[in-house]
């Protein structure tokens, strides 16, 4: 990878680690020493059910304009203006429908009121992603990795400070209101102070057109994606109960904090795959390969290593009351494998204008989804969840990277090989951790995996030294 990608990565995984850490930190210290289960289930619910209509308000023009702006980035501020402009029309028929839902579904006035509040975060956290979106195609991404994690150490403040004086559950979500008000102010200053972009409403309706059009796709795979990645936590809560919601918030929370790995490297590198697809289709390659392994790299000992602590993990972090929580993250952590592996692929569909694609596959999965737990979620609840959600994320990847093929020819023994090679080391960490769990605490079980897993990396070549040499060290 280049030295400007590797730049944003670094950039943008430091933020993000920093801001996933103070998020999980953040939930644990409220689900075990705050809240009940019952209402860590609310909690989770409303902001669950706030997110599932996010992308109403987007549409998909996020991703286009990130792609766009990288193409012609003189024209960055007209197209910024005339996607907000947008989005301020979008996100308030959103926030209409969740207002019309949340009473045709009989929700209780409480978890209504949540609801409601959250869709307010739902609106305000549209328009700093889509200033944001700009900065990413500018290549500039520090000013988000800052605003990031400032935005969440100051949530976790406010709502330490809510609980611990008696307030009611449903500040918790009002904390986030404020947080994402200071964000877009923020995001927008730093747009206006560095890159002198100016804000007032515009109208192009040729462009917005253009846009549309070229959103439609985007659009149609974040409902998807939204729909299968909040579905089981509400239909858990509608079908047995919030105290279920409750349990499988844990798992959820465990395997997704996660998720800042892969959109950190996406962010930096998917505008590289947009400019590399218009004039060089090798390097569109051979990024797809290195961004695969990086990732899948760092995946399987995380999935595997969780696997096999879980229990001393939800024990020790969030006491005896979510021990139903064990199993649930044991089938779910493993979907992190095939998470962190179709993002790439995804990303080059989608950086090749063969976003249509990924929507169809992303509308199958949907689907799969839905009816698996439709199905399974009244007999098994959140073990059903977890189960479900892995084998979407497995069919989510095996179906892009077939249609992958079309771009450019996927090297499936190449992948393969590499898949084995991780396997291995990962294999061989778990070993050592089961020989020793029983005897040791938790900490120094992750220590001892940890080190057996990147000793096993280098010993069969998984990564060399001069690869890692080249992380610190400019190169063109």
């Amino acid at each position: 990878m280049s030295f400007s990608v590797a730049k944003n990565t670094a950039f943008m995984t430091t933020a993000s680690i920093g801001q996933k850490a103070v998020s999980f930190l953040y939930f644990t210290l409220l689900a075990r020493y705050f809240l009940p289960v019952e209402d860590v289930g609310k909690y989770f619910v409303a902001l669950s059910f706030a997110a599932m209509f996010s992308i109403l308000g987007d549409i998909g023009l996020s991703p286009v304009l990130t792609r766009e702006v990288a193409k012609v980035k003189n024209k960055a501020g007209h197209y910024l203006r005339l996607v907000l402009t947008t989005k301020l029309i979008t996100n308030l028929l959103a926030y209409v429908l969740i207002f019309i839902l949340t009473g045709v579904l009989g929700y209780s006035s409480e978890l209504r009121n949540l609801i409601l509040v959250a869709g307010l975060v739902m609106i305000l956290d549209s328009i700093h992603l889509t200033l944001y979106a700009v900065f990413r195609s500018l290549q500039d991404i520090r000013w988000e990795s800052i605003g990031m994690f400032g935005s969440q150490v100051l949530t976790m403040i406010l709502g330490l400070y809510a609980v611990m004086n008696g307030f009611p559950l449903i500040a918790l979500i009002w904390v986030f209101v404020i947080s994402s008000l200071l964000n877009v102010l923020y995001a927008g200053l730093m747009l206006w102070k560095k890159h002198f972009i100016k804000f007032f409403l515009v109208f192009d309706w040729v462009l917005l057109k253009k846009i549309f059009i070229m959103a439609l796709p985007f659009a149609l795979a974040g409902v998807f994606a939204r729909i299968y990645s909040s579905l089981d936590t509400i239909l858990l809560e509608r079908m047995i109960g919030e105290y279920e919601a409750g349990i499988y918030s844990v798992p959820y929370k465990i395997t997704f904090a996660f998720s800042f790995i892969p959109m950190a490297l996406i962010a930096s590198v998917y505008p590289k795959m947009s400019e590399y697809f218009v004039c060089n289709i090798s390097k569109l390659k051979n990024l797809f390969i290195d961004s695969s392994r990086y990732l899948l790299i760092i995946a399987a000992p995380i999935a595997l290593g969780i696997m096999v602590t879980a229990k001393d993990i939800v024990v020790l972090l969030y006491g005896p009351d979510f021990s139903g929580s064990v199993l649930p993250l044991q089938l779910l952590i493993l979907s992190l494998i095939f998470s962190f592996a179709s993002f790439p692929v995804g990303s080059v569909l989608n950086a090749c204008n063969k976003q249509h694609i990924q929507t169809a596959i992303m509308g199958v999965v949907m689907v799969v989804n839905a009816v698996l737990n439709f199905i399974f979620i009244p007999k098994f609840g959140a073990v059903a969840a977890g189960a479900a959600a892995t084998t979407s994320y497995a069919l989510l990847f095996l179906s892009g990277l077939v249609f992958m093929h079309n771009i450019f020819k996927v090297p499936y023994k190449k992948i393969l090989f590499e898949w084995f090679r991780i396997g291995i080391a990962a294999g061989v960490m778990v070993y050592v951790v089961k020989m020793i769990q029983l005897d040791v605490p938790l900490f120094v079980e992750i220590i001892c995996g940890a080190l057996t897993y990147v000793f096993c990396v280098f010993l069969f070549r998984v990564v060399k030294y001069s690869e890692v040499k080249s992380i610190f060290v400019k190169n063109s």
